[in-house]
């Protein structure tokens, strides 16, 4: 235990001190040394006050300071009431302003609300959230969405538009999952996209194909590249300056001014002849003079190509006519 023992005087004012000494309780009961506890312009080992400013000792390891300001927070001046103060002693702004970029380097400053409302109103003009207009290419890696808009019964689309005028566009319809291509003669052609079959004005719109499906071929029948050497059942003909089916059955043939050498043959015999080879011919004879001869000599016979016909008439001379049929 310890006994206290303070005891002040001073000859001037400005010199007045205070001191204190302590005694120890123990069976020798020492006296410690005195201590100076207040002077003038200080208390204990540092704490002083000189013309009015109050400072410290500088603790281990801490960067000089300004004079007279050791230890302590100085008074911030003008414009320094947001900024903070670090171990130099010197104040540093808290804000930072954001300008036309922003850096995703590490950064000693901490960004404020109107800086980071700048960056968005940035952001947004470059790639607008909601409407607006974005200028040069745009690369997407993944899925690229597009939607009806809540509640609406028509959008979704994709416009793709010519780069000139406009006038030639299509439109991708995800809600009619159809692809629609306008700016062409007559009503837009569209592709629908869950069939992949045209729909809408096709005149003029193919020049080639090996075959088309029966649902969208002429009058219901599929087009056939492949060659056909028979008689059809079905011929394209012009009605009325409209291209229709025409049944080849209907056809009627009036008159001929000629026919083409390979489908007629003729000749002159008195005891027999032979046909041109293939198909099937229509054959009849007509004799030269003598109109006596039994009628049954001269019938009009069917013949296949290729085939001798015997027909004599009792040798009198005749000219033989074929006509090729198939």
């Amino acid at each position: 235990m310890q006994r206290l023992t303070i005891i002040g005087g001073a000859t001037r004012a400005d010199s007045a001190r205070i001191f204190v000494r302590t005694q120890s309780w123990g069976v020798t009961r020492e006296w410690f040394p005195w201590v100076e506890l207040v002077s003038y312009n200080k208390f204990g080992d540092g704490f002083r006050n000189t013309n009015g400013i109050i400072s410290v000792p500088e603790y281990d390891g801490a960067t000089a300071s300004t004079a007279g300001t050791s230890g302590l927070v100085p008074p911030a001046t003008a414009g320094q009431h947001e900024s903070f103060l670090t171990g130099s002693g010197e104040y540093k702004p808290a804000l930072t302003k954001v300008s036309d970029s922003v850096s995703l380097a590490d950064s000693t400053t901490v960004a404020s609300a109107k800086a980071v409302k700048t960056a968005y109103e940035l952001a947004k003009k470059a790639l607008p959230k909601s409407g607006g207009a974005v200028s040069g290419n745009m690369d997407v890696t993944g899925i690229f969405t597009v939607k009806a808009p809540a509640g609406s019964a028509e959008g979704g689309e994709i416009h793709l538009t010519n780069g000139t005028d406009g006038s030639y566009f299509a439109i991708i319809d995800t809600t009619g999952n159809q692809i629609r291509f306008f700016g062409g003669p007559g009503a837009p052609v569209a592709v629908n996209l869950e069939t992949g079959k045209f729909v809408g004005n096709l005149t003029g719109k193919a020049d080639s194909a090996v075959s088309a499906d029966n649902a969208l071929a002429f009058a219901g029948r599929p087009w056939m590249e492949g060659l056909h050497n028979d008689n059809p059942n079905w011929l394209l003909g012009s009605v009325s300056d409209q291209l229709r089916p025409v049944n080849a059955s209907m056809l009627k043939v009036y008159a001929a001014d000629r026919i083409n050498n390979s489908s007629f043959a003729y000749g002159r015999a008195s005891n027999g002849f032979t046909l041109p080879n293939g198909g099937s011919w229509f054959v009849f004879c007509i004799l030269d003079i003598d109109l006596s001869h039994d009628s049954v000599n001269a019938t009009p016979t069917f013949a296949a190509g290729g085939t001798y016909l015997n027909s004599s008439f009792d040798g009198t001379g005749y000219t033989w006519i074929g006509i090729k049929v198939l």
